[in-house]
């Protein structure tokens, strides 16, 4: 009995559980209709949608306007009309307006932007760019009346797959159930409760596996399939496993990815390579990572993809390829950007991470023969470990 009144307990905290879709549009009015329809009937969990306009040229625009007025009109938070920026600029945007909004007026102090040199004017940003941020607080504040808006969970989209109407509800499940295992360990441990509260509330981040479909919504053969090593820092300073069309956070992990966006426009955000694989080191970091490998999303596959996936052998070995050359010494980039505007706090959190961090910052050789610096795949594992010999990463 005991155990059914729990369950009943956990499936009422997730249907009153509140989540924030992110979503970034460009001329996407080929399939932005069924993204909007999957997205907002979703079960077991309140929806709203936080919309960004990357530059449409096309009849995007009008279409959010449509669903804005429209029946579901009261799950649209705001419509952002903006100018074309890139995906990965756009979605940073989106991530600090909606830490902006979460967060309560005068408290963004709190909110652990990194100490490191990449603040303000300092990082590259121009105080334009840094206005930006404190303009669109404003804008949104005033359009929609709220301020200190708070969700319980927040979601990136992408505006041409198709969500199963389980996909929020599933990784909330998932989310609340790692919080809950957190703080029992710590209790178990003999932490106090408030003590244990605090490993509940760590950032944590939820991604999954998807499942490939034509331009038409048709099942495709789901690509290459290999086993998946766990999740880890090691594994997310070399590679990025968590699709931002997949990706599901707390609010904790939002305010750090939000309240840095600050310290990424412009020079600094060049160095990122994607602002899922961001998150994926962030979460690596500081918290959890939960990989889910059950599809509850439809990944469209078309031309226009900003990222595709391999669907057979030839094409998955040549995709890896390419990617090693494209980003050859973007990876060590990254990692010394992630590690001047994080290094001393993870030091404080996790000092073999930290060490982790600047071993592969500095390019150490004696790393190829450190386990916690993997792939998913033992055969790119060993690739990265030669390139690391040869300077290349």
């Amino acid at each position: 009995m005991r155990n059914m009144a729990e369950e009943e307990e956990k499936i009422k905290e997730q249907q009153s559980s509140s989540v924030l879709v992110l979503l970034s549009t460009h001329n996407g009015e080929k399939y932005i209709r069924e993204q909007l329809d999957s997205i907002l009937q979703q079960k077991g969990c309140r929806t709203t949608l936080l919309v960004r306009d990357d530059g449409s040229t096309d009849t995007t625009r009008e279409i959010l306007r449509e669903y804005q007025q429209g029946a579901f009109g009261n799950q649209f938070y705001a419509v952002l009309e903006e100018e074309n920026v890139g995906v990965v600029r756009s979605f940073f945007r989106l991530l600090c307006s909606a830490a902006d909004l979460c967060a309560a007026p005068g408290k963004y102090e709190d909110i652990p932007l990194g100490r490191g040199e990449l603040h303000g004017v300092q990082s590259g940003c121009s105080s334009q760019d840094i206005s930006f941020y404190r303009e669109k607080k404003k804008k949104l504040a005033e359009e929609n009346s709220v301020e200190g808006q708070k969700f319980d969970y927040y979601a990136l989209a992408d505006q041409d797959d198709i969500w199963l109407e389980d996909k929020l509800s599933a990784a909330v499940g998932m989310i609340r159930e790692k919080e809950r295992k957190a703080k029992r360990k710590k209790v178990a441990e003999g932490n106090t409760e408030k003590t244990a509260e605090a490993y509940e509330c760590l950032p944590c981040l939820y991604a999954g596996a998807v499942q490939p479909v034509d331009q038409r919504g048709r099942n495709i053969p789901a690509g290459i399939r290999y086993p998946k090593r766990r999740p880890s820092f090691g594994n997310a300073l070399v590679e990025n496993i968590c699709p931002g069309c997949t990706c599901v956070m707390n609010r904790q992990l939002l305010l750090m990815a939000g309240g840095t966006a600050e310290a990424m426009e412009t020079t600094v955000l060049s160095r990122v390579l994607l602002h899922d694989f961001w998150l994926y080191l962030l979460a690596g970091a500081f918290g959890n990572v939960i990989f889910d490998e059950q599809p509850h999303i439809l990944y469209r596959q078309h031309g226009n993809n900003s990222v595709g996936m391999a669907s057979t052998l030839l094409e998955s070995y040549l995709r890896r390829v390419r990617n090693f050359r494209k980003n050859r010494g973007k990876l060590k980039g990254q990692a010394i950007t992630f590690e001047r505007l994080y290094g001393l706090q993870l030091r404080e959190w996790d000092e073999e991470k930290a060490a982790l961090l600047r071993d592969f910052s500095a390019g150490k050789r004696r790393l190829f023969l450190d386990r916690r610096l993997y792939r998913q795949r033992r055969s790119d594992s060993f690739i990265v470990k030669v390139l690391l010999l040869l300077g290349w990463l």
